[in-house]
């Protein structure tokens, strides 16, 4: 049984794994926070500069927060942890009386994620609020404050909605540092067996007689697949906040890599229907067809500019190494 010690972050689960023991995480696996709390795999993100305003601004949040629900703020960065289950812990962004606050910055882009009308927050999110609900059964109610860079959005659960979701959490939870305890190595997301298990049950003229060796190939394929949607939302992030820093301007270097955000080429598009319902004598002597309104637009070129409009070039993001 390891010593609980709230600077050790080895010692407790933390809401960071939240996603990945619940099995809802994009970026992290169960496998992974298996490895790290059991010492296979170091894990960190460096301090970047979302994680520096998203530090910065919580203060401002919650003041504004306190201010526009005329509450008291007081817990912040507070250490609570389960009873029954002492490891199951981490430091809770403020509260005011049983209400849990929560706080989270983004951009204008991912805030589309949390949606105030529906009230509703990415699963990841979500399961790092029912992790702070389990730990401290005197939240009856959160509040997750969304800073967009434009505005807060509020966004709020109760106890009694969440309840579900924390006891199935909790039961994962437990089974989890079970395995970190005993050092037993959690399963991958679909094992051999699984496929094994879906080949059997096809019709008896439908078998196929696959080697064994093969079948945990199938498995990685299917975990790699997994592995390939995580990294493309991550590229997609990435590339919105290397939009962020180049602005209106055409590109921006770092380190080694160059990355553009240009226009392409305006394309023009002429309104030849307009062209010939204005013109009818002239349109009368091509005939009226599509490709003779053409020809008509291509003989009469200052007609036709004033029926032309531009169709400015989509702005393409592209990666290259700089010289």
């Amino acid at each position: 049984m390891r010593e609980i010690n709230e600077k050790d972050r080895l010692s407790y689960l933390g809401s960071t794994w939240a996603g990945a023991v619940q099995g809802v995480s994009q970026y992290k696996s169960k496998w992974l926070a298996w490895a790290y709390y059991t010492g296979r795999k170091e894990y960190s993100v460096p301090l970047n500069w979302a994680m520096e305003r998203g530090i910065a601004l919580e203060g401002v949040i919650l003041a504004k927060t306190e201010e526009s629900f005329g509450v008291t703020i007081d817990g912040r960065q507070e250490f609570v942890q389960n009873k029954q289950y002492p490891w199951l812990a981490g430091h809770i962004d403020g509260r005011a009386g049983s209400v849990l606050l929560e706080v989270k910055t983004t951009n204008s882009f991912r805030s589309k994620q949390f949606d105030e009308d529906e009230q509703d927050i990415p699963a990841d999110y979500l399961m790092q609020i029912c992790h702070f609900m389990a730990c401290d059964e005197s939240f009856m109610k959160v509040m997750v404050c969304v800073d967009d860079s434009m505005q807060i959005k509020y966004i709020e659960y109760t106890r009694e909605e969440l309840q579900p979701l924390i006891d199935d959490y909790i039961k994962n939870a437990v089974e989890f540092w079970r395995m970190v305890e005993e050092d037993i190595e959690p399963p991958l997301a679909m094992s051999a067996d699984d496929v094994k298990a879906e080949f059997r049950e096809a019709k008896d003229d439908d078998i196929v007689t696959i080697e064994d060796e093969e079948y945990q190939s199938l498995a990685d394929i299917v975990n790699l697949k997994a592995q390939k949607k995580q990294i493309e939302t991550l590229i997609a992030d990435y590339e919105t906040k290397i939009k962020q820093l180049i602005g209106d301007h055409s590109g921006v270097i770092i380190g080694d890599t160059r990355f553009t955000w240009k226009n392409n080429k305006s394309s023009y598009s002429i309104d030849y229907d307009a062209m010939i319902s204005d013109n009818v004598d002239l349109a009368e002597l091509y005939q009226k067809t599509q490709i003779d309104a053409i020809a008509m637009a291509k003989d009469n070129a200052e007609l036709a500019a004033l029926y032309t409009t531009e169709v400015p070039g989509s702005r393409v993001f592209r990666i290259s190494k700089s010289k």
